[in-house]
């Protein structure tokens, strides 16, 4: 599911989906998963990742893991952008 956010990001040309600068970092500010049944073994999956919103510092996707018509999971995250040094301070406290 990781890589389906950043494909999805770099398919529409976006900077989030390449590296940012030194000085920010790319984090996850939330993450669910709700399993709805097992993947098979030799199932083909597909996995998607939809832009929900788009906020100043934040972005929302709603992510699914599908076996052709089963759909296995599903998951809402909201990766946002921090500043290194705010990240090191609050790990210095």
């Amino acid at each position: 599911m990781e890589c389906s956010r950043t494909e999805l990001l770099q398919s529409q040309g976006s900077i989030w989906g390449t590296r940012p600068p030194d000085r920010v970092l790319f984090v996850v500010h939330s993450a669910q998963i709700a399993y709805h049944k097992p993947a098979l073994l030799n199932d083909l999956l597909t996995v998607t990742a939809e832009v929900k919103r788009v906020g100043r510092a934040r972005l929302e996707f709603d992510q699914q893991s599908c076996a052709g018509r089963r759909l296995l999971a599903e998951r809402p995250v909201e990766p946002g952008v921090r500043q290194r040094e705010e990240l090191q301070a609050r790990r210095g406290a």
